[in-house]
């Protein structure tokens, strides 16, 4: 990817595909169990994902950061 298509706010991953039978095999199964509605696309969490959208609900509305004149 060029480098004058991104944004100083962009960030680059590399993603490693070790493909091996049953790494692949693992995959489409998780993939397949999720259109056929055997898994929940929500992951586990310690917070309860319904309590996380409320969090970040009133963060959005209610908290306002602003930086200083030093870190601008």
């Amino acid at each position: 990817m060029q480098t004058t298509i991104l944004s100083r706010f962009d960030c680059i991953f590399i993603v490693r595909d070790i493909n091996t039978d049953d790494q692949n095999q693992r995959i489409a199964k998780h993939i397949l169990d999720i259109h056929q509605g055997k898994k929940m696309l929500e992951a586990e969490s310690e917070i309860p994902f319904a309590q996380l959208k409320k969090y970040i609900s009133y963060a959005r509305n209610k908290i306002m950061p602003r930086l200083t004149s030093v870190a601008c």
